[in-house]
């Protein structure tokens, strides 16, 4: 004799050598991609003559891109398992996933991408299928990123006892089919859909069905507690997330089926919120809560969906002037997954519009440590302590010679480490930045033997450098050699000359270095007055 099974599904999965896949809206799903099959099983008591006839009609239909084929079961179209028996439905798709899997996915974006999908073929399944379709999450199988349906005629509702086995249906029960009314002016399908969009936001409760069902009949399946919450902290501020999510709510509230008007409490369009981000699209004219179209409400999830990209969305509260929001934005999100470019962006708004210099190092050594091979932090730190050091020697207000000491050991080993580790065929194009730092901070006698390393090659003096010719010179008289200083200055003029004559550097570039050797020869010139008066 064989060994009972306690669990139906386990039975299932081994005589028919395929993987359960869910609930669906009449029956379960089982799915074996690799025969290029998936199963659906009706108990055979839920299913009349009439309706076994309507099954196999679906294997003649002609086919449609949009609908997964009802293929012949060889094996018979009803069979026993365990204890019960089956009608089952058989269809034809190497698809390995469903929607239900992907509302399971841990990234936000693609659940809401996956279900924006869904809403926008609505209306063609139920135009091949005829009013009346509901599907649940199961019954949707993604090929690719094509949403495609397991179809079956459109016949209403199953059984109470089909409902309260497996709560996932009741969750997805409209109100008014939950408390025995007509639809009104709100397409139950349509219903299910925003329910599973609800899904990317929150998770289902846990109960049992005859709780679940009055909360459905309510109209209150989610109940909105913090632990049930599926996005991340700062997704959560985000405007178009959040007026996403209090559209759906109040397309799926009691109210939006009878007059048009939102639950009291949510609004009725995505017009501002007042959160990070802009407000979102505004509803179609004439659609109230109950009456929205399934591609609008797909519009809707997009514009969710882009603002997930925290990137973007901080790159957009930047452009809108407000970098203090920008900034806490990328904080928050950073929380969550340190993303190299997203600290980029907030390094870049804390030094150049926030004038916080400090913290966009700190945002930058995170950087580095994130993504130890891309160079872009390197470059931006050496930038930055070059920024803080162009004025001379570090000053702290009402510090320590010690506590200044400290903090500028501090900048040159984050520029030196910076520097070093940048790939061998850039240093010389950051080795300017580099030697400001090093002036800036005082380190004048290493600065100008880093200097003298990087202007030769070789025995060849790279006298085009202008930059690192002028740090040369910046040494030189810091360290008070002024006569060395003075001929490097020269050896720049002429150079200067030189390059404008022959048409190799743009002219940009050769103003740029020519009103730092002004600059510079007004210095030497003081210099030298202070020296010959002392």
């Amino acid at each position: 004799m064989t060994a009972a099974v306690d669990d139906p599904r386990q039975v299932v999965e081994g005589e028919l050598g395929a993987k359960y896949a869910g609930a669906g809206w009449w029956g379960s799903l089982y799915r074996a991609p690799q025969r290029r099959r998936w199963y659906r099983l009706i108990p055979v008591e839920e299913v009349s003559g009439e309706q076994r006839a309507e099954l196999l009609a679906w294997q003649t239909r002609p086919r449609r891109p949009d609908l997964v084929p009802v293929v012949r079961e060889e094996r018979g179209e009803q069979r026993q398992f365990g204890d019960r028996w089956f009608q089952i439905v058989s269809y034809e798709t190497d698809a390995d996933r469903s929607l239900g899997d992907a509302l399971d996915d841990p990234e936000p974006a693609y659940r809401l991408a996956c279900v924006a999908a869904t809403l926008r073929a609505f209306p063609g399944w139920r135009d091949g299928i005829g009013p009346g379709l509901i599907a649940l999450p199961a019954d949707v199988v993604l090929a690719g990123h094509r949403p495609l349906l397991l179809p079956l005629p459109a016949w209403g509702p199953p059984s109470l006892g089909e409902l309260f086995a497996a709560p996932e249906r009741l969750a997805h029960l409209a109100p008014e089919a939950a408390r025995g009314l007509p639809p009104g002016g709100r397409d139950p399908g349509l219903y299910a859909l925003a329910v599973a969009a609800l899904r990317c936001f929150e998770s289902l409760p846990d109960g049992d069905p005859e709780r679940l069902i009055q909360r459905a009949a309510c109209a209150r399946v989610f109940d909105g507690q913090r632990g049930h919450g599926r996005l991340p902290v700062w997704m959560r501020r985000v405007g178009q997330v959040r007026a996403a999510q209090d559209e759906l709510t109040g397309f799926t509230g009691l109210r939006a089926a009878g007059t048009g008007g939102a639950e009291p409490g949510r609004p009725a369009d995505l017009r501002g919120t007042g959160r990070e981000g802009s407000g979102g699209l505004a509803r179609p004219r004439g659609a109230g809560a109950g009456g929205a179209e399934p591609g609008w409400l797909a519009d809707v999830l997009d514009a969710a969906r882009h603002s997930m990209d925290p990137v973007t969305t901080v790159r957009t509260l930047r452009e809108a002037g407000e970098p203090h929001r920008a900034l806490g934005l990328a904080h928050a999100a950073l929380v969550d997954r340190p993303d190299y470019d997203l600290l980029l962006l907030a390094a870049a708004i804390a030094r150049q519009d926030l004038r916080k210099p400090l913290e966009a190092l700190s945002l930058l050594e995170r950087a580095a440590l994130a993504d130890p091979e891309r160079v872009e932090a390197y470059e931006e730190q050496l930038s930055v302590v070059g920024g803080l050091s162009s004025a001379g020697r570090v000053r702290l207000s009402g510090a320590t010679d010690d506590s200044i000491d400290s903090f500028a050991g501090r900048l040159r080993a984050t520029a030196t480490a910076a520097f070093d580790r940048l790939p061998p065929g850039r240093r010389l194009d950051h080795a300017h930045e580099m030697a400001s730092c090093l002036i800036g901070l005082g380190e004048l006698t290493a600065a100008n033997a880093f200097v003298h390393e990087w202007l030769h090659d070789g025995r060849t003096l790279m006298w085009w450098r202008f930059d690192l010719m002028i740090d040369y010179a910046e040494t030189f008289l810091g360290l008070g050699r002024l006569d060395a200083a003075g001929q490097i200055s020269e050896q720049v003029r002429a150079g200067l000359k030189k390059v404008r004559e022959n048409g190799q550097m743009a002219r940009d570039k050769i103003h740029r270095h020519g009103v730092r050797l002004a600059d510079f020869d007004l210095t030497l010139l003081a210099a030298r007055d202070g020296e010959t008066r002392s």
